[in-house]
């Protein structure tokens, strides 16, 4: 089903809830909580494909339309990136990479990113922007697919910003926190017309807990960062309208999209300014 919703005037930020569907959920993670003093097991993962039949093939008996396989063997790939000589750049979360992949479907790394690279972007300059979630998921593997999985505690490094010369392979980390509080899994980003760029962080979650994720703005040289909307539940994809006046952000959790509006750049409406 889908459902228009707006939130109530005492929301910071105004908002538009646009799309909301239960039903077409692909999975669900039901993480058992472990008993008192105990460290929390991994979740239980249930797969719900196509009226909930059990999935027993490859992942090629789920694509309907037509397609070409460009490459495989890709480690988690997120972030694709369309470039002008035809090729794509994109990150591997467990590869902890920057990869170029060629039309012809080979592979070649740029960068080793360390971490979880989750998201990029291209910025001023051709530089290529990550949004590192610091190693936030760990890698499932369920009958050829690749979820995500809990996180592991021991190799989480923290979230992050960076910037990657797709010629040299340099990497600059740009931004590991906002006004002292650290980035916990930034997800994705995109860019205005002003060089500047949104990104979501996801946040953390633990057994009995949460570290909440947000809405933050930032400058490409590494000179600012502003966090614009905290707390969160789970903002994940974004993006923003053909006219940079609307930034819309997809929350995983929650199963909405929503819409703000823009001000100024790195700037959000506030209640009751419209």
């Amino acid at each position: 089903f889908l459902m228009i919703r707006r939130p109530p005037r005492s929301t910071l930020f105004p908002y538009t809830t646009l799309f909301r569907s239960r039903s077409a959920a692909i999975s669900t993670l039901q993480p058992n909580l472990p008993p008192s003093g105990q460290s929390a097991p991994s979740p239980v993962i249930t797969m719900r494909l196509f009226a909930q039949e059990k999935f027993t093939g490859t992942f090629e008996t789920l694509m309907t339309t037509p397609h070409k396989e460009i490459t495989s063997g890709l480690q988690f790939p997120e972030g694709p990136i369309a470039m002008p000589d035809g090729s794509v750049i994109l990150v591997e979360i467990a590869r902890e990479t920057l990869t170029r992949v060629t039309p012809d479907g080979r592979q070649h790394v740029i960068a080793r990113l360390g971490g979880g690279p989750n998201g990029a972007a291209v910025g001023p300059g051709g530089k290529i922007y990550v949004c590192n979630n610091g190693g936030r998921f760990t890698k499932v593997d369920m009958g050829g697919m690749t979820l995500p999985g809990p996180t592991d505690f021991d190799k989480y490094k923290g979230g992050s910003i960076q910037r990657v010369d797709a010629k040299t392979g340099a990497v600059t980390t740009l931004y590991t926190e906002c006004d002292g509080h650290p980035l916990y899994a930034p997800n994705d980003l995109v860019f205005d017309t002003q060089g500047g760029f949104y990104f979501t962080d996801l946040g953390k979650r633990y057994a009995r807990h949460r570290d909440h994720g947000g809405i933050y703005y930032a400058r490409p040289d590494g000179s600012g960062i502003a966090c614009l909307n905290y707390p969160f539940l789970s903002p994940n994809g974004c993006g923003l309208s053909p006219d940079g006046k609307v930034l819309y952000v997809a929350d995983t959790v929650s199963a909405r999209l929503y819409a703000f509006d823009i001000e100024a750049p790195g700037v959000l409406a506030k209640a009751g300014s419209s």
